[in-house]
C-alpha cells in the first residue's frame, strides 16, 4: 500500500520531531541558579547620581528620574530609596527603593537612570 504525504504534512511532523527533541528529558535536574552574592552597602561615593540617591535617603524623600531599562524605558519615574549597594567591590550601583509608578519595592542599575 502507498501512501502519498504532502511537503506540508512532512514538515510539520519534522517540526514536531524537532520540538519533541528540544524539551527537557523529566529525569533532568535543572540547571541551578548561581547564588548572589551579599550586596555591598554604599555609604558614599564620587558618582553623582549616588549623591543624589544618599542624599535623598538621609532625607527620606523622593527622587524622579527615567530609567532606561525594564520594560518601559524612558518612562519618567518617582523612587523612594532604602539602599544603594555594589554586588562587587567596584562593580555598579544599585538602588533599592519604592518606585510610586509601579507602587512596588524595584532594584535599578544607576548606570541606566538619568535624572529628571
Amino acid at each position: 500500500m502507498e501512501r502519498n504525504i504532502s511537503r506540508r504534512s512532512l514538515g510539520r511532523w519534522i517540526t514536531g520531531l524537532l520540538v519533541l527533541k528540544s524539551l527537557p528529558s523529566p529525569a533532568a535536574e535543572p540547571p541551578a541558579a548561581p547564588e548572589p552574592s551579599d550586596p555591598i552597602p554604599l555609604e558614599e561615593s564620587r558618582d553623582p547620581i549616588a549623591q543624589v540617591f544618599l542624599r535623598a535617603l538621609m532625607e527620606s524623600r523622593g527622587v524622579p528620574l527615567y530609567y532606561f531599562g525594564g520594560s518601559t524605558p524612558g518612562a519618567l519615574r518617582v523612587i523612594r530609596p532604602e539602599s544603594l549597594f555594589r554586588l562587587r567591590p567596584g562593580g555598579r550601583i544599585y538602588v533599592r527603593g519604592h518606585c510610586e509608578l509601579r507602587r512596588e519595592t524595584r532594584t535599578l542599575r544607576l548606570d541606566r537612570v538619568r535624572l529628571a
